[in-house]
């Protein structure tokens, strides 16, 4: 994204960051993209892998962990130059 690395991590342990890197080998700190918003998350939230790039954006799976330990799968749109 802008001639830069990117990742998506969970820094937290609670949302989801963006995170930019130069050179693959030193990354910021990023800014959180997506924290839990609903009870299907509460407990944990995380990306089920790379974010794929569409015409409309960016799609990111999701997955989540509510307080009875059950696992839920979701997904988010993107911005595709501002994500």
């Amino acid at each position: 994204i802008d001639g830069r690395y990117a990742m998506i991590a969970r820094y937290d342990n609670e949302s989801l960051h963006l995170i930019y890197s130069d050179d693959l080998h030193e990354w910021n700190h990023g800014v959180p993209i997506l924290g839990p918003k609903y009870p299907w998350e509460f407990v944990q939230i995380g990306n089920c892998g790379s974010p794929i790039e569409l015409d409309e954006g960016w799609l990111l799976f999701t997955h989540g962990v509510g307080p009875i330990r059950r696992y839920s799968i979701g997904a988010v749109l993107l911005d595709k130059d501002d994500p």
